[in-house]
């Protein structure tokens, strides 16, 4: 875009030409530093291609020496529009208007992408930002970028990168959000470690604190595992407070079950198709159609958004914008009953997998299905698992000091 900007207002010059030595005719103005572009040659004597007005001046030695015939095919580009329009002062004024229309928008941000977030909506990241004064209309010379960032994360608590890239009138937001750190209680804390699931009781390794439970036995979430309450032989303190350390395993199902259709909607493209076209300008939408609704009952939209940018990055703030609708015919086709199946199995498995935790071993699984007089499959999937399900939970309420037994008077 940049170099056909600056062709443009040097103007140049589309040649054809025509001679047996075309190919030193190329290699004679490449020594002499004329540029030559889109060059396309057709026949053996004959050739196209674009040159500067500068390097059309210095062709003539070239074309003589090589005796290559040049001719003019079309002239293009500013210098040219000038001498054409010489006397159309009031068309120029307009064109140079224009330009610095143009150029004073492209000025302010009209446009705001934002990328990276997951769990934090994007209107949320957009709203944080519009209340630090950056939204759509705001002049970019004006923005701190360093400010703008550190302020956001400051009322943005679930992201820990936040970064705001002006291109021209576009500004791309990057974020990254947080990551939730695990349940960590300071080692100088007393706390006990308790089941965050239900399951039965496979295995309890407690490396500091008391064991509360036993393998074989069923726990409920919430429920106590190990204890950092620990029981002492002096009267005088009955109880001691620890940190407690250990991982406790148990056997964990999941159950998921859904209903699958027998027959599959197919979708077959018919070759009509619409397009309504609309223009966005400086954050302004205007649309070249009257009637907004889908054309078919049945299409699929496909859009397709043309910003004019200057280069790669300067963003212009005029975006084009085509809307195609593609009508499609409705049909069903019958799914057979081993791919429904298949079908069924792999997503109760995404299910469940989204549930379970890290480092859990698949022990067993049972799936389960029957089919309706329809062909309607119900099915459902138990897998059992093998996971660690302690979490440490510190220790709040302490048990009262008991007061030692009086000591015993002589004769009693």
């Amino acid at each position: 875009m940049l170099v056909w900007i600056l062709n443009f207002f040097r103007g140049y010059v589309s040649v054809l030409l025509h001679g047996h030595f075309i190919e030193r005719f190329i290699n004679v103005c490449t020594n002499r530093n004329i540029y030559l572009w889109d060059i396309r040659k057709s026949t053996p004597t004959d050739a196209g291609m674009k040159m500067s007005i500068r390097g059309f001046r210095q062709i003539r030695p070239v074309a003589r020496k090589t005796h290559t015939r040049v001719r003019i095919r079309k002239k293009h580009g500013f210098p040219i529009l000038m001498h054409r329009y010489r006397k159309r002062y009031f068309f120029f004024a307009g064109v140079l208007l224009f330009m610095l229309f143009v150029f004073g928008m492209s000025q302010f941000v009209w446009s705001i992408e934002v990328a990276g977030n997951e769990r934090v909506p994007t209107q949320q990241i957009l709203d944080t930002l519009a209340q630090l004064g950056f939204k759509e209309g705001t002049f970019r010379p004006g923005v701190d970028v360093v400010d703008l960032k550190n302020n956001a994360l400051l009322q943005l608590d679930a992201l820990s990168w936040l970064w705001v890239d002006l291109r021209g009138s576009k500004a791309f937001v990057s974020v990254q959000e947080k990551t939730p750190p695990p349940v960590i209680v300071p080692k100088d804390q007393p706390c006990d470690i308790i089941a965050v699931k239900a399951g039965v009781i496979k295995l309890v390794n407690a490396k500091a604190g008391k064991a509360a439970v036993a393998p074989g036995e069923t726990v409920q979430e919430g429920q106590l595992l190990v204890s950092g309450v620990v029981t002492s032989q002096n009267p005088e303190i009955p109880h001691r407070y620890e940190h407690a350390l250990g991982e406790v395993y148990a056997r964990t199902w999941y159950d998921q079950s859904g209903q699958y259709a027998p027959t599959r909607e197919v979708h077959t493209f018919t070759g009509k198709q619409k397009k309504h076209r609309s223009m966005k300008i400086f954050g302004k939408k205007i649309n070249f159609y009257i009637n907004g609704n889908a054309p078919y009952e049945n299409c699929d939209k496909v859009t397709d958004e043309s910003e004019l940018k200057l280069g790669q990055h300067h963003y212009l703030g005029i975006t084009w914008i085509t809307d195609v609708y593609k009508q499609y015919d409705v049909s069903h086709e019958p799914v057979p009953l081993e791919e429904n199946l298949s079908i069924a199995q792999k997503a109760l498995e995404e299910k469940i997998l989204s549930q379970v935790g890290d480092g859990a071993q698949e022990v067993a699984r049972r799936f389960d299905h029957t089919v309706a007089e329809d062909g309607t499959v119900n099915a459902s999937l138990t897998i059992e698992f093998t996971e660690q399900i302690g979490m440490p939970k510190q220790i709040t309420s302490q048990i009262p000091a008991q007061s030692p037994p009086p000591a015993k008077q002589p004769g009693q």
